[in-house]
């Protein structure tokens, strides 16, 4: 069975990163979850909802995560991401898979289309 710990306001993410061995995203409602892409990098396997915006993206370029239906009634939710949770914490070779979003979101990459964008405006 998993432990779950609610620290609050962490200063040194990485190595709680290191420490963990999953993440998982509850939220209803995101933009483009920072702390989703930053376990992704870490390779922690993650558990989020299919919410209208974010974390899709993120799951399309990873074999690490596990995309929940976004709607529906709030306990059946919960109850599936916590079964979710249960299965990714039992299976050591899923929480230790090497995911694509690194190639994705690497920061050389991304300040490229940073410079391509406005060369092109």
């Amino acid at each position: 069975m998993p432990n779950v710990s609610f620290l609050g306001q962490v200063s040194d993410v990485g190595s709680l990163l290191r420490m963990s061995d999953a993440l998982v995203l509850p939220s209803a409602f995101e933009g483009f979850p920072n702390a989703l892409q930053e376990a992704m990098l870490a390779g922690l396997p993650c558990i989020a909802f299919d919410v209208p915006t974010g974390p899709r993206e993120l799951f399309e370029c990873s074999t690490l995560g596990q995309l929940l239906p976004g709607d529906g009634d709030e306990y059946v939710l919960g109850e599936a991401m916590a079964e979710e949770a249960e299965r990714v914490y039992a299976d050591s070779d899923r929480r230790a898979q090497v995911n694509r979003i690194r190639l994705k979101y690497d920061s050389d990459r991304v300040l490229q289309q940073w410079r391509d964008v406005i060369e092109s405006v």
